[in-house]
């Protein structure tokens, strides 16, 4: 039975300490879902875990809720993803999720290939980049 307590009790003081994580950067306030969290250990992304395959998911809600007026979770992505058929089984998202879950919630998208320089200037100026990309030095997956 301790071990147990002792679970629940990390389970929830994590929980309480990752609801609302925000990150200053580059003098923007940017919300932080941790994909690896064991708050989203058992939340699903069409038939697997969101923490699995929904890098896709987590990212969004991330940009979402720090570049709108909405705060937007992850699992809420993953639901919109499925329904509109960007959630692929084995798989996770389609990388076309990225854009159309922008759209959706109004903000401007724009896929910039490797143009780093490009890349750059619009971080300097306050927006946010997802980088899709092989296993290697930021994934294994």
């Amino acid at each position: 039975m301790t071990g147990y307590v002792k679970i629940k009790n990390r389970i929830r003081k994590e929980w309480k300490r990752l609801w609302n994580t925000v990150i200053p950067l580059w003098g923007k306030q940017v919300v932080y879902y941790n994909q690896s969290s064991l708050r989203y250990a058992f939340a699903k992304y069409g038939r697997e875990k969101i923490s699995d395959v929904g890098c896709g998911p987590f990212s969004s809600a991330i940009v979402i809720s720090s570049l709108s007026d909405k705060k937007v979770l992850p699992q809420e992505v993953a639901r919109w993803a499925v329904e509109h058929g960007f959630y692929e089984y084995q798989h996770g998202s389609l990388h076309s999720l990225i854009p159309a879950v922008m759209k959706n919630y109004g903000l401007h998208c724009e896929d910039l290939k490797t143009d780093t320089k490009t890349m750059t200037q619009r971080l300097k100026m306050g927006g946010l980049a997802i980088v899709l990309c092989r296993p290697g030095t930021f994934s294994r997956g």
